[in-house]
């Protein structure tokens, strides 16, 4: 009889620890778990709060009012009712608009360059005349445009 009693109250302990051990490594691993399950909420939260930008620099259907910025009259386009729903600066946002527009042109003009170097050393390499004067007629409107911007 005791000897009975003994190893069942062993085996319910053994039992009751094993169950802790469980309990422990559970919790464990969903304390591990967490802070990778939070960075996941608050992207799936910012996800769904992130609105469209303000404008665009070309229209679409989405952006169809057409504006011009106050100092260097560039063109930009809204949302119908931006007028209405718009609660930031205005300067603030034409400044953004007028540096967006110049880094476009700036990038444009890089590749306009580039492209016609290209063509020239081409046509140097093959000795073409022809296509060395068309290489230098090529034109370069982002560059042409910055230039203007700039004076």
């Amino acid at each position: 009889g005791d000897r009975y009693e003994a190893s069942a109250a062993r085996t319910h302990q053994r039992t009751h620890n094993q169950e802790n051990q469980t309990e422990q490594s559970s919790m464990s691993v969903l304390v591990q778990l967490m802070p990778l399950l939070l960075i996941l909420m608050l992207s799936l939260a910012t996800s769904l709060l992130s609105s469209d930008p303000v404008y665009s620099l070309s229209a679409n259907n989405k952006y169809t009012d057409h504006r011009l910025t106050s100092r260097l009259h560039v063109s930009y386009y809204v949302k119908p009712g931006f007028v209405k729903e718009y609660q930031g600066s205005i300067r603030r946002l034409e400044s953004q608009v007028e540096e967006d527009y110049i880094t476009a042109l700036r990038n444009g003009c890089y590749k306009e360059r580039n492209h016609k170097e290209n063509m020239l050393w081409r046509a140097r390499s093959f000795g073409d005349a022809q296509m060395f004067r068309r290489a230098q007629e090529m034109q370069t409107p982002s560059c042409d445009t910055l230039q203007s911007v700039y004076g």
